[in-house]
């Protein structure tokens, strides 16, 4: 029976997460993040901010986080060249303190593929400047 109860908790709370990422009017706490993508590679990138997204977690101790839907980030894309960073400022909406994970899309040449911050998908983050290496 307390599992029971633990588990039902839980889902309540995933519940009223990924209703509030629904819902980005009645979150009006906000947090504005600047995502920075560093081009370690010697060829060209592209991120596409419009397939690229954010998603808030709500840490319920031992249970582990609960991880709310995928939301995107922006519109458009950005060329990054060699050795230099494109960002992208966009604001979530829940606020600063909330954990956050982001996958950005990346496309370089034919190949396109995540890149993730943290990049230890088990791992959430507050970071306001979350900053993605490419390689």
């Amino acid at each position: 029976m307390k599992k029971a109860t633990i588990l039902a908790s839980a889902a309540l709370v995933v519940t009223g997460l990924v209703g509030s990422q629904a819902h980005p009017a009645a979150a009006a706490l906000g947090c504005g993040v600047t995502v920075e993508v560093h081009n370690k590679s010697t060829s060209n990138i592209t991120v596409n901010w419009a397939s690229s997204d954010s998603r808030a977690g709500e840490d319920l101790g031992w249970l582990g986080v609960a991880a709310g839907t995928w939301k995107k980030l922006d519109t458009g894309s950005t060329t990054v060249t060699p050795g230099s960073i494109g960002s992208r400022a966009v604001t979530l909406d829940l606020s600063c303190n909330t954990l956050h994970q982001y996958r950005i899309w990346v496309t370089q040449g034919s190949n396109s593929s995540w890149a993730k911050y943290p990049a230890d998908t088990s791992k959430w983050t507050t970071n306001t400047t979350p900053h993605l290496d490419v390689y």
